[in-house]
């Protein structure tokens, strides 16, 4: 499968179960209660097969005003390697832009960052608090 026959979508809302699938796919958890959280973003970017098949999400919070943080970003492992992650993720960066944010940030893993390089993000030290 290529990017011809994918479908990117902003602000589509899978089911609960079908972003549980895709998290549960990646080797995260289920999403679960939290998927309430869909409510509150101010965008989503998700790619989905001809079949309506959930296969790429991220979401993103955002001030609409300057800042923009990248979050989830998922592919299902089936679909990797062939671009969706980063279109999904390009798309997500374009329709922010043309809100007018200015500063669009992301924190990953050391070994996730080749991937947001490809996208244009320029790496540096970040951190993360895990409050649960």
């Amino acid at each position: 499968m290529d990017l011809d026959s994918v479908f990117i979508h902003i602000n589509a809302r899978p089911t609960e179960a079908e972003l549980s699938d895709l998290c549960e796919a990646v080797g995260w958890q289920r999403f679960g209660e939290d998927y309430t959280a869909l409510q509150a973003y101010a965008l989503t970017t998700s790619a989905w097969t001809k079949d309506g098949r959930l296969i790429a999400w991220t979401s993103i919070v955002s001030d609409n005003v300057r800042h923009a943080f990248l979050l989830d970003v998922m592919v299902h492992p089936e679909f990797q390697k062939r671009g969706i992650g980063k279109a999904v993720v390009l798309r997500a960066v374009t329709e922010m832009r043309a809100r007018g944010v200015t500063a669009f940030h992301v924190d990953c893993s050391p070994e996730n960052a080749p991937f947001y390089e490809k996208c244009g993000f320029k790496m540096g030290a970040g951190g993360w608090l895990d409050l649960s």
